[in-house]
């Protein structure tokens, strides 16, 4: 993620244009780069905020122990 600093920029997301917001960015994002104003990264933040605490506050299964493992000696072997 970077600040643009490119006037004619519009955000991928609602289209405001920079002039319009205190600060516009480039995401990278499932291999696109998308233009993105301060108010959309705002809503993206808590949305990703609130998926980690359903996460976190979920009691977990055995099948979800399971994939958190998983997920984890995965991670490992790529370091």
């Amino acid at each position: 993620m970077r600040v643009n600093y490119k006037p004619e920029t519009v955000c991928s997301n609602c289209g405001m244009k920079y002039k319009n917001t205190p600060t516009m960015y480039d995401i990278m994002i499932f291999g696109e780069v998308k233009h993105i104003c301060y108010d959309c990264v705002d809503k993206l933040f808590h949305k990703t905020l609130s998926a980690e605490i359903a996460f976190q506050n979920k009691v977990k299964s055995k099948e979800d122990m399971a994939r958190i493992t998983r997920n984890k000696m995965l991670k490992e072997q790529k370091q």
